[in-house]
């Protein structure tokens, strides 16, 4: 019989911990593997409805998600000039500008994602849209840090699809 020393319990410890760490590089490893991905986004959110109440937005049923098109000389004729506070006041600025565009054409809009870091990236989601083939559209802005505040150099946009992208053109839906 060959003798071994007896396992303690930091030993015990050491390997839950490694499983516990393997298991997360799995999991992590397991995330989108689209290159074009955005920040993660939540799937349902809070809107306010009057000063000090809320209510819950359900997440959309989507079946299909289109191929993201460029969008920056739009938003760029929105917000021309830096912003001079935190990526999320601007993210709160952007989602205010675009509230105020024509409201027969702008549904619920809320920012869905705030990614700091240089550059940034925000999420401003547009859900309750006119057109009933599309659960939501989700708006991906970069701001890059300069002197003058942060400014926006980037704006792509994905529309959530509710019964599927078009076959003959990706960036629509059906």
């Amino acid at each position: 019989m060959r003798w071994s020393p007896p396992r303690t319990r930091n030993a015990q410890m050491g390997a839950g911990t490694l499983t516990g760490l393997v298991l997360v590089a799995v999991l992590a490893a397991c995330g989108s593997s689209n290159p074009n991905a955005g920040p993660s986004t939540t799937s349902a959110s809070t809107s306010p409805v009057s000063p000090g109440s809320s209510t819950t937005i359900p997440a959309p049923v989507v079946e299909g998600r289109t191929a993201w098109v460029d969008v920056t000389d739009r938003w760029k004729a929105l917000a021309p000039t830096p912003f001079d506070s935190s990526p999320e006041q601007a993210a709160d600025d952007l989602a205010a500008l675009w509230r105020g565009g024509d409201t027969s054409e702008v549904g619920l809009v809320e920012v869905a994602a705030v990614q700091r870091g240089e550059p940034a990236i925000i999420v401003i989601r547009e859900r309750d849209i006119p057109d009933d083939s599309v659960a939501a559209v989700d708006y991906e802005i970069t701001l890059q840090p300069s002197d003058e505040g942060w400014v926006l150099t980037k704006a792509r946009a994905q529309r959530s699809c509710r019964r599927g992208v078009s076959s003959t053109d990706a960036t629509l839906c059906v």
